[in-house]
């Protein structure tokens, strides 16, 4: 055989094994595209609907959990195992986890409670805290919670807000500012307290003509209207030489009992010198305050917790 019928068979051999190749992947290439489908997406399909899809594409659609669920209804599914959109085999068993709708949970009883309790009590009950309200209340101590919504006892889905209304700070009364002129200010510190009324400053004016802690002036002025929180400055007159007016040394005790937690302690001393802080620091539980302080006449000193007048005593 020739040279030209050799290479004229090796290449018609070639050829056909390349054809042969050709055929065969695209062949598979067809029965694989044929027995595959694309993933459909069931979150959120009621799992009778997509069963009857699942059927219709030669897909075995089970059940593999059941669980509660807030954001798809009862029987509803709420995951799969495979990813929607992925190429998969007809015939594959598909797993889905489906919804029992939402647990439901009675509403527990928070009102009388204070703010963090009730908040503690809700989270706990798997439900959670929602738009508060705040009224004035004689009744209830402040922050207290005095009515809820939902109901105690009704039945709600898990993760469901609390609505609640609470009771806010007491109301401030406002006063009529009278005149003190010309009174004692030792009388006045009387008067003022019987108000929750506080001084806090005495500016101190040498006067030979009237007795020693007479009023001269005060701020605000006659006729203001004031409360609780507004700040009361006497202006005091004094004798030069008052044989009444001796530097005295008082010792100033106070226990802090009754309470569980530290807290900020202040002590102010008023006398013919003018007024002082002479201790303001959180003090413990229990804690001895033992201090001494040199004053020049008559004295009050008066001890705050915070904002509240605890103890007042005369020297």
């Amino acid at each position: 055989m020739d040279k030209e019928k050799i290479s004229f068979i090796l290449k018609a051999s070639f050829f056909g094994f390349i054809v042969s190749i050709l055929t065969a992947v695209f062949v598979m290439r067809l029965i694989f595209s044929i027995s595959t489908i694309s993933m459909p997406d069931f979150t959120g399909v009621q799992f009778e609907n997509a069963k009857k899809v699942a059927d219709n594409l030669k897909l075995n659609l089970k059940v593999e959990n059941e669980v509660f669920n807030n954001i798809y209804e009862n029987g509803a599914i709420v995951s799969q195992d495979i990813k929607p959109k992925s190429k998969i085999k007809k015939g594959r068993a598909v797993y889905v986890v489906v919804s029992m709708g939402s647990k439901m949970i009675a509403v527990p009883n928070i009102t009388g409670m204070l703010k963090p309790n009730a908040v503690l009590t809700i989270k706990q009950s798997n439900l959670d805290d929602g738009f508060e309200a705040v009224i004035t209340s004689g009744i209830y101590k402040e922050n207290t919670v005095i009515s809820q919504y939902p109901a105690p006892g009704e039945s709600v889905p898990t993760g469901t807000r609390v609505d609640l209304l609470r009771s806010g700070p007491p109301e401030v009364p406002d006063f009529f500012m009278p005149s003190f002129t010309s009174q004692n200010i030792f009388d006045v510190f009387k008067v003022l307290k019987t108000n929750q009324l506080f001084v806090t400053g005495l500016n101190i004016s040498v006067n030979e003509t009237l007795d020693s802690g007479t009023i001269l002036g005060q701020l605000p002025e006659s006729g203001s209207m004031v409360n609780k929180d507004t700040p009361i400055v006497f202006s005091i007159s004094k004798k030069s030489n008052d044989p009444k007016l001796k530097n005295r040394m008082i010792k100033i005790s106070y226990k802090m009992e009754g309470l569980d937690v530290s807290k900020l302690v202040k002590i102010n001393v008023f006398d013919l010198s003018g007024n002082r802080v002479v201790y303001n620091k959180v003090t413990g539980p229990n804690d001895d305050i033992e201090l001494k302080e040199s004053i020049l006449g008559e004295a009050l000193v008066q001890v705050f917790i915070g904002t509240d007048l605890v103890k007042e005593m005369e020297f």
